[in-house]
């Protein structure tokens, strides 16, 4: 929850870089007198009179009270306030569903808009969900205005808003500036670069781990990691991805922010994209209070010292990495890799992942793996096309869990697997994991017991196990 008046005056005019840095996203300061909000990293914000402020714990609720966001500090680069700290579980799947949505007229899905919810919500942010997908709206136009040469009819059909006219009035109302003003800004700040979209991390961020981890799996033609920037091939059709055929989103990693660069086309579906991006590169984590729960442990304590930034890299597709998963049951990270290509050459179309149309009545045991975990492909696509199973990270991840180990053949360890990459769950733990068992020396029922003193962050101390030359993770 918000801190009391005083703890956050302390917090604005702390001298220390790390507790500002901390509160990043998770508090804001309104200065009466100039009308606007801003973050505790502002040198502005230091200069507010007691008395003559107002604190926030989000951005919604100061947008709602009628500040305008600092154009100093741009609370729009804010990293989100970490899932943790949000505190309730339908809330952080309420979040990431308007993120993904927000393209769309209702981005909140129906079984999430509830009244008791809605109560949380404003409990919790101090906005209404109206005034926090306004604000959502607000900052992802922002972003598209400073980092792309996107129409403003274009920029408005990405946000769900209609019109160019109301883009023009929204960031007017919120930034004080006409688009064309805020674009002048952008271009004289940074006129050598190109066009690209600012993700912001919570620092640290540990790219290295992440690209590794991403080039392990990645599928030729599909994707790929090079000299630090991520490739996606956006399908050609028949996805969630509407975007042009055969275009590659791009994503140049850094340790304190993302830069992505969106085809023109993929305007459509621009915020599900730049969603999924933050879901595979686990932005919105905070490795401060994940170190702080890992290095209570000593099996951990040392890796948490020496790689605070780990994240644990979500899916691209969910349905893709549940397959993947099935196929990498009992094998090795390559091995589950080959059986992929071949999945793809055996049942996709021009080069993307099959589809589950496409697997539910496939001979899939015919890429060179047994008949009945190629069964449980086709009941997996089975089940996601009857919407028994959605998969993705708005998902609830104890309910996927449930749903997946009810399906033949898919064990814990899978369920466990999936819930961790495709739902976003940080305390998932793939049950009897063999790198687990080989690092801790334990029996699984032992490891199981051991991994409850590092909860709420079991996916995190997974990563920490898995981090080593010797483990083909």
């Amino acid at each position: 929850m918000t801190p009391s008046v005083s703890q956050c005056q302390r917090i604005f005019a702390s001298k220390s870089r790390a507790t500002r840095v901390n509160w990043d996203g998770r508090l804001f300061r309104g200065d009466v007198a100039r009308g606007s909000f801003c973050r505790p990293i502002c040198s502005v914000a230091m200069q507010a009179k007691a008395g003559e402020e107002l604190f926030f714990a989000s951005a919604a609720a100061a947008v709602a009270q009628g500040f305008m966001a600092c154009a100093v500090c741009q609370p729009e680069y804010a990293p989100r306030c970490p899932d943790w700290a949000l505190a309730d579980r339908e809330l952080v799947m309420a979040v990431r569903a308007i993120e993904r949505r927000l393209g769309e007229a209702d981005p909140l899905p129906q079984r999430l808009a509830t009244d008791e919810l809605a109560q949380r919500f404003a409990a919790r942010l101090g906005a209404t969900i109206e005034h926090y997908l306004s604000w959502q709206r607000a900052q992802f136009v922002k972003r598209l205005i400073d980092g792309t040469d996107w129409s403003l009819a274009r920029i408005a059909q990405a946000g769900g808003i209609g019109s160019a006219v109301r883009v023009t009035r929204m960031v007017r109302n919120h930034f004080g500036a006409a688009p064309s003003e805020l674009r002048k800004q952008g271009s004289r700040a940074k006129p050598q670069q190109p066009s690209q979209i600012r993700l912001p991390l919570r620092e640290p961020f540990d790219a290295v781990w992440v690209s590794e981890f991403l080039t392990k799996r990645s599928l030729p033609g599909l994707e790929e990691v090079h000299d630090g920037v991520y490739r996606r091939r956006l399908p050609k059709s028949g996805s969630a991805a509407k975007a042009a055929a055969g275009e590659w989103l791009q994503v140049v990693i850094g340790e304190q922010e993302l830069r992505v660069h969106l085809p023109p086309q993929a305007a459509t579906n621009a915020a599900d994209l730049l969603a999924r991006v933050q879901h595979v590169f686990d932005v919105h984590a905070d490795p401060r209070d994940i170190r702080r729960v890992l290095k209570s442990d000593p099996q951990l304590a040392k890796s948490a010292a020496r790689a605070p930034g780990l994240r644990v890299p979500g899916a691209w597709d969910g349905f893709e990495t549940a397959v993947r998963a099935i196929l990498g049951q009992q094998v090795s990270v390559a091995r589950a890799r080959t059986l992929a290509i071949e999945l793809i050459a055996r049942f996709g179309r021009s080069g993307n992942f099959p589809t589950p149309g496409q697997l539910v009545e496939a001979d899939v045991a015919a890429v060179g793996m047994p008949g009945k975990r190629g069964g449980a492909v086709r009941a997996l696509a089975a089940a996601v096309l009857a919407e028994r199973v959605v998969l993705n990270n708005s998902a609830d991840p104890e309910e996927l869990f449930n749903q997946l180990v009810d399906l033949p053949g898919i064990g814990p360890w899978t369920a466990g697997y999936v819930s961790m990459r495709v739902a976003g769950d940080p305390d998932a733990f793939p049950r009897a994991d063999w790198v687990v068992l080989k690092r801790l020396g334990q029996t699984a029922g032992a490891a199981q017991r051991h991994s409850l003193r590092w909860q709420p962050y079991r996916a995190y101390a997974l990563m920490h196990l898995w981090r080593g030359d010797d483990v083909d993770f």
